[in-house]
């Protein structure tokens, strides 16, 4: 019944370009994965939409996605084809592969605006969860998402790493959280912080470089490197802070210079310093800024902090809160419509904690371990 609701729904002509990203929503980082143009959406037939997050490379997972909705295609010379024999509403989709992916949903005449966002936001969600593997739960009737914390599965795996960031991506998670560290030698790695590594896998700050401690050291090789995981994955945040302020910005100049498509895409580089926020924006405005509000700073809310960085509100385009408990109601009003930018930390697995945040409205929550906290939401009373 659900799918021939959204095939019913689906009224208009809309052409989504699906191949060099783009840069994305402002203010809404989360909420959808195309942008759309408010002129045509208004007087035109066919709609124009941008993605933000979706590459060609995804191409055979859009004609799963068109398959499972629409039924058997034609391919003919890099052209797929639907027919719609069964919705008046909807006639055909085009699927071209030839470059770019363009997706061309054409629909009958008489559709009002409302109507025009509304199949929007369902095409969104529907593309979303195909393309970035994202799944919800449902929490007292609320649509949830997990993002993983160093990675998402510390009960399990070495956190910062690779294997965790790879199996927490099998059990739900594509968003993700971690640290990264610079060697000596200009490297940067995934790592919270050096006392735990030189306790952990022996690396030592002041003597090694990172390529030496590769040799010297058995479990250096458990160290990621964040080129490799950029080059392999999406959707990540990186945590800047437990670094000096020049080892930031020598981690912010390899960002720029070897992956400046992506710090504007999909990657969201994490500070908690309006002078690291300043230097970010220096070398361009495009890069997408995750600001740290850790407990340390819950004083200065308290003495009216917030309102000396509302003026960037609208450059910021994400907010980490560490921990979730200083998180309230009249915390939330203080932030306006710039709320839905915030994204909670749960230490430990806390699930009430967890309930109160979607209780509060939060659609993403970052959590340390999915798996033992799905297994305590789904556990039967």
């Amino acid at each position: 019944m659900k799918k021939h609701i959204i095939t019913a729904l689906y009224c208009l002509k809309v052409i989504i370009l699906i191949g060099q990203t783009t840069t994305p929503i402002r203010n809404q980082p989360f909420n959808e994965v195309i942008r759309v143009d408010s002129a045509s959406l208004s007087k035109e037939r066919i709609v124009t939409l941008s993605p933000i997050y979706p590459v060609y490379s995804n191409k055979k997972e859009i004609i799963n996605l068109l398959t499972n909705k629409y039924g058997s295609y034609k391919n003919s010379r890099n052209l797929f084809f639907w027919k719609i024999k069964s919705k008046s509403f909807l006639k055909n989709v085009k699927l071209d592969t030839i470059g770019n992916c363009i997706l061309t949903l054409k629909f009958n005449k008489n559709i009002n605006i409302q109507s025009k966002r509304n199949i929007i936001n369902d095409f969104s969600k529907d593309l979303r969860r195909t393309l970035m593997l994202w799944h919800e739960r449902e929490i007292n009737n609320r649509e949830v998402y997990f993002v993983g914390h160093r990675g998402g599965l510390m009960s399990h795996f070495q956190e910062n790493t690779g294997d965790i960031i790879k199996y927490s991506k099998q059990s739900g998670i594509s968003f993700m959280e971690i640290d990264v560290l610079i060697s000596k030698d200009d490297i940067p790695f995934l790592g919270h912080d050096w006392k735990y590594l030189y306790s952990k896998l022996g690396i030592n700050r002041s003597r090694d470089s990172l390529e030496i401690s590769k040799v010297r050291y058995q479990n250096a090789q458990n160290i990621t490197f964040l080129s490799t995981l950029i080059s392999e994955h999406q959707f990540l945040i990186l945590d800047l802070i437990h670094n000096s302020i020049q080892d930031q910005k020598r981690i912010i100049q390899y960002l720029f210079r070897h992956f400046p498509k992506e710090i504007k895409s999909n990657i969201y580089i994490q500070v908690d310093k309006f002078s690291m926020y300043s230097f970010i924006k220096s070398l361009d405005k495009g890069i997408l800024v995750s600001y740290n509000l850790r407990a340390g700073n819950t004083g200065k809310w308290r003495n009216g902090w917030i309102n000396q960085i509302k003026p960037k509100f609208d450059q910021i385009e994400m907010f980490v809160v560490n921990p979730s408990s200083t998180i309230t109601k009249s915390f939330l009003n203080k932030f306006e419509d710039h709320a839905n930018k915030i994204i909670p930390v749960i230490r430990k697995d806390n699930i009430y904690e967890i309930i109160r945040m979607a209780n509060l409205g939060f659609e993403f929550i970052m959590i340390d371990d999915i798996i033992y906290v799905d297994h305590r939401l789904n556990k039967k009373p």
